[in-house]
């Protein structure tokens, strides 16, 4: 009998717990909308203060546009391993194309087995 007693009482603690934190949740709210429009009407004030000066500023919720993003250069800089070198007209290991003959200035050649040889390249 002891524990039927119990058991209503556990219910009764529960929802009055639930019931307090409802009211905390709202009074939490009432409190920020309140908190809220006294802090915007003195950054209309601010702002409105401002255009007077012959300042131009508006007041904007949130964070605004998102601000523009680079491309991406994913995939920038590899290279097709089955197509040769436009300069060379010749497939390297590890492969290469006309970016490695930059150095060369206006008259590019394909390289020499030296060359080859120091950049580490071999032909396939």
């Amino acid at each position: 009998m002891a524990n039927e007693t119990a058991k209503p009482e556990g219910k009764k603690m529960a929802n009055s717990v639930l019931e307090q934190l409802k009211k905390l949740d709202e009074q939490r709210a009432k409190l920020l909308d309140g908190a809220k429009a006294e802090a915007l009407k003195k950054a209309e004030e601010a702002v409105a203060e401002l255009m007077e000066l012959g300042f131009s500023y508006r007041l904007v919720e949130g964070d605004g546009p998102a601000p523009k993003k680079r491309g991406s250069r994913a995939g920038a800089g590899t290279v097709d391993p089955d197509k040769p070198c436009s300069v060379c007209n010749f497939v390297t290991v590890p492969n290469h194309d006309a970016r490695k003959h930059r150095a060369q200035g206006e008259s590019k050649k394909a390289f020499t087995a030296k060359e080859l040889e120091a950049f580490g390249l071999k032909k396939a």
